[in-house]
């Protein structure tokens, strides 16, 4: 009876553990399959990332081809932020200008002025630390009953200021007298300030 009992048993182990193992790797199929269509579907994203950059690129080029044909050669060109179309773009033979997409003749341009903003205040933080030799110092005699001193060093770290530019460009326009650009950078805003200056004196001895 008892041998009967324990090959009941061990049979049904048996049907549990192949349970276990099924399942097991329906699991694994499954994850190995998600893991597979994840990434296909990460490479449909690059190739469609792709081609819309190549397609903007192309549309990007035709655009300064016309303008090149219908201006001259480019100047020279400044940039603002990271979208390409809101750079400076300068032809000098044609006396042209474009901010930000704006067409702008050099007559256009009446006056620059830079603002500092501040962003976000820097921050002073203090850490003291026990010189190590002390502590050993102050471990040792206090053993014995003694007092000790230790001698901390305080490390300061501050970060510093941080901030933005807006250079204000005033444009020949009642409509929309004013063009903003922003940047983090003082170097690129006092360039743009520079060539606007430029434009601004050679106007006045036009």
């Amino acid at each position: 009876m008892n041998v009967v009992l324990i090959c009941i048993a061990g049979f049904v182990l048996i049907i549990i553990c192949y349970s276990l193992v099924e399942k097991l790797k329906v699991i694994s199929d499954k994850k190995e399959i998600e893991k597979i269509e994840k990434a296909a579907e990460q490479k449909r994203l690059e190739e469609e990332r792709a081609k819309t950059n190549a397609r903007e690129q192309a549309e990007w080029e035709n655009i300064l081809k016309e303008r090149e044909q219908k201006f001259g050669s480019l100047t020279t060109s400044m940039a603002i932020g990271y979208d390409r179309k809101n750079y400076i773009y300068v032809y000098e033979e044609s006396k042209v200008i474009f901010i930000k997409g704006r067409e702008l003749t050099f007559k256009d341009i009446l006056s620059c002025t830079v603002e500092k903003n501040l962003c976000r205040k820097g921050v002073t933080t203090y850490t003291t630390t026990p010189d190590k030799g002390e502590m050993a110092m102050e471990e040792l005699l206090w053993g014995m009953g003694k007092k000790y001193n230790v001698k901390t060093t305080t490390h300061v770290e501050k970060t510093p200021d941080v901030y933005n530019y807006i250079v204000y460009i005033g444009v020949n326009s009642i409509s929309d007298p004013q063009i903003e650009l922003k940047t983090s950078f003082l170097d690129i805003a006092n360039k743009v300030k520079s060539l606007m200056d430029v434009i601004i004196n050679a106007n006045k001895n036009a």
